[in-house]
């Protein structure tokens, strides 16, 4: 499909849909144009022309099993004919959470949400709920979804350069309509430097309710830690009361079941899944230590956690496929 074809569904979509896609992220970085899809199989899509493509983008990370795979197709098939979606839970439901709890380090509970960023922004609001500190820190370059909170410093193209490695980073590449109070809460520091990590801790720790991470950051290239590192990172978290969590929405299921946490051997308080976990078809979930999770059902002041599509039956059935393939 030429440019000037793909040129021309854009002009056509652009009628009804704003800029002609569903998501800011699916324009091509240097011409600006989306890519329309006819179908998909396997490593490969179609577009529009019939011309055929070897899929590396894998739908953002997702499509970790290949595109309509069978058994994840007729999981959803299955979940079709039973009628309902939303709204209400299932013994496939309780499945796949248990799933979940056998393999991934971090999961002693479960809640699910719609997306990552829904799943990254109840992280944050359980980290504050459980310790009653408001301020993150969050890590230069590591990208966490499209809520206020987070989308900043989420890029190779948004951090700060000239942060020497001494001291937090200044907010880089906030979008428009998100507040400049947002950062009375937010602290991005580089990473990879317990040093900054560490004396931020000491300086503020009475008001730091949590640490936000991506264990492999393949958002800007699959860039690497070290288990040293992240075992720093659980040190000090343990020791100024501050809630760690894993932002595994890209790593996860990617390095094995037990994903980036078990690959390194550090294991957070929360972590939050995506993607992967069911192969393209809208999920996320949230799992952590039960103390934590438990706050979700505080009688008196609960983290409010939930949703009309929150676990919803295609998601369900789509999840327990991929971890029974897996």
């Amino acid at each position: 499909m030429t440019q000037k074809n793909l040129k021309e569904w854009q002009l056509k979509a652009s009628m009804y849909i704003t800029g002609g896609m569903s998501s800011s992220f699916r324009a091509n970085q240097f011409t600006g144009v989306p890519m329309y899809a006819e179908k998909a199989d396997g490593a490969r899509f179609v577009d529009l022309s019939g011309k055929e493509y070897i899929d590396f983008f894998m739908c953002h990370g997702t499509v970790l099993l290949g595109h309509n795979h069978p058994e994840v197709k007729q999981a959803l098939i299955y979940a079709l004919e039973k009628g309902f979606f939303a709204g209400i839970d299932s013994p496939e439901t309780i499945a796949f959470a248990e799933k979940v709890c056998r393999v991934v380090p971090a999961a002693e509970e479960i809640r699910f949400v719609n997306s990552g960023s829904e799943g990254t922004l109840l992280a944050l609001r359980l980290a504050r709920g459980y310790t009653g500190k408001d301020k993150i820190i969050r890590i230069d370059g590591h990208f966490h979804g499209v809520h206020d909170y987070l989308l900043a410093n989420n890029l190779v193209s948004k951090v700060d350069y000239k942060n020497d490695g001494n001291r937090a980073s200044r907010t880089i590449g906030r979008t428009a309509g998100i507040p400049d109070i947002v950062d009375q809460v937010v602290i991005p520091i580089p990473w990879n430097n317990i040093e900054i990590m560490e004396r931020i801790l000491k300086e503020q720790g009475d008001e730091i309710g949590g640490i936000i991470m991506n264990v492999i950051d393949y958002n800007n290239g699959c860039f690497l830690t070290t288990s040293k590192y992240l075992q720093q990172v659980r040190t000090l978290a343990d020791k100024y009361n501050v809630v760690l969590i894993f932002d595994e929405i890209l790593s996860g299921f990617k390095t094995g079941v037990s994903c980036g946490q078990g690959y390194y051997g550090v294991t957070p308080d929360i972590c939050t899944l995506g993607k992967a976990l069911t192969n393209d078809v809208p999920m996320g979930i949230v799992v952590g230590k039960k103390e934590i999770m438990s706050k979700i059902m505080d009688p008196v002041n609960p983290v409010i956690a939930g949703g009309t599509f929150s676990g919803n039956q295609l998601g369900i059935a789509a999840g327990n496929a991929v971890m029974d393939i897996l």
